[in-house]
């Protein structure tokens, strides 16, 4: 077995757990699951696949519970999977081989992030996000801190650095659309009394914008987004990038669409426009705005991008937005043409379908 432990927290997971479980034991690490008041099957799930089975008093402090279960491990090196995570691709060999270059006594105070892809929507393949999440750690230099959307912080005045794992993992449990708004209303009431007993943040602030965001109340998001703005400093943050981005979209749900372009400004711009999402923002604005050119500039400029996060706005959606606009300015030949670019994308497929004058895909 390697020389890690592989940390979960648990309440009521029986829906995701096996699955979750049987998966993370192709790592053939030490798995500890520290369960906060399950009533369902999931301790019997969880013994089924471990040992390691151990009961948290839940303090409404989720990071009390995670160091609770460092604290259970065998083994310095952890890492720290949710119970609606299911690893995606898992190449032993390879994870063995990056493992003990990277892991040594010298370099114990390393981190390792894998990509995590959130699936939005049951209903299709299409409707997902990827971000990149660090949850591997030597647990002498690291702990857990935040009741809620905890962080990994340093106990030491070592450079924190992060390492891209082989390994990436499927984020199943807000595809639900209710489980998502019981999980936001949840971690508002955590937010907000976390609020209470510690200083303001730009991430505290960004979390709950966050939250709100997640249950479609934009009125909500964009004051706690604008808090967050005022006290984001530059260098911005990674989290600044998608904070940028979620409150762009806010205000276009709201149809405030002049304060939108301030979102545009020449040095948000230049520190942005790295993300195909942020481009694909700046076209939607310009679109919304009247700026049809400059939209479709845009567009086609995101296809160039290869980093992202939401996907298709480096793909299938950028090119339907840029047919849309092509096709309202009566520009139909390069309308077929993006809508082409789209692939399956189905509303690219009905426009697609009008415009040929052949039966449509549904």
């Amino acid at each position: 077995m390697l020389p890690i432990s592989i940390c979960l927290i648990a309440k009521n997971e029986e829906t995701y757990l096996e699955e979750c479980l049987k998966r993370l034991s192709l790592l053939q690490g030490e798995i500890i699951v520290a369960d906060t008041g399950s009533t369902d099957r999931t301790p019997e799930i969880a013994s089924a696949f471990t040992q390691h089975f151990y009961s948290f008093c839940w303090s409404n402090d989720f990071s009390a519970a995670r160091n609770f279960a460092l604290s259970k491990a065998s083994h310095d090196w952890i890492l720290s999977v949710d119970c609606d995570e299911f690893a995606e691709s898992l190449d032993l060999p390879s994870f063995e081989a990056w493992f003990y270059k990277n892991c040594t006594p010298q370099s114990d105070w390393l981190l390792g992030r894998f990509s995590l892809k959130n699936i939005c929507s049951a209903d299709t393949a299409d409707d997902y996000t990827l971000e990149a999440v660090t949850r591997f750690f030597n647990r002498r230099y690291y702990r857990f801190d935040g009741a809620v959307h905890e962080q990994l912080v340093s106990l030491t005045s070592k450079e924190r650095l992060a390492l891209d794992m082989p390994l990436s993992f499927l984020h199943m449990g807000y595809a639900d659309g209710k489980v998502r708004r019981q999980k936001a209303l949840r971690n508002l009431a955590l937010l907000f009394t976390q609020l209470q007993q510690t200083a303001p943040s730009c991430y505290l602030y960004y979390q709950l914008g966050q939250c709100y965001f997640s249950i479609q109340d934009y009125e909500n998001a964009i004051i706690w987004y604008e808090k967050a703005l005022s006290l984001a400093n530059f260098p911005f943050s990674g989290f600044v990038q998608t904070l940028m981005e979620a409150y762009g979209y806010c205000l276009l749900e709201l149809k405030r669409y002049d304060a939108a372009l301030s979102l545009l400004s020449e040095d948000f711009y230049t520190h942005f426009c790295s993300r195909a999402d942020y481009v694909f923002l700046a076209g939607l604005i310009y679109m919304n705005n009247g700026f049809f050119a400059r939209a479709k500039e845009e567009f086609l400029k995101a296809v160039t991008i290869p980093l992202c996060r939401a996907k298709g706005t480096n793909s299938f959606k950028a090119y339907y937005n840029a047919g849309v606009i092509c096709e309202c300015t009566g520009d139909i030949l390069n309308a077929i043409c993006y809508y082409k670019k789209c692939g399956q994308y189905l509303p690219a497929q009905k426009r697609l379908h009008a415009l040929m004058q052949t039966p449509p895909p549904y």
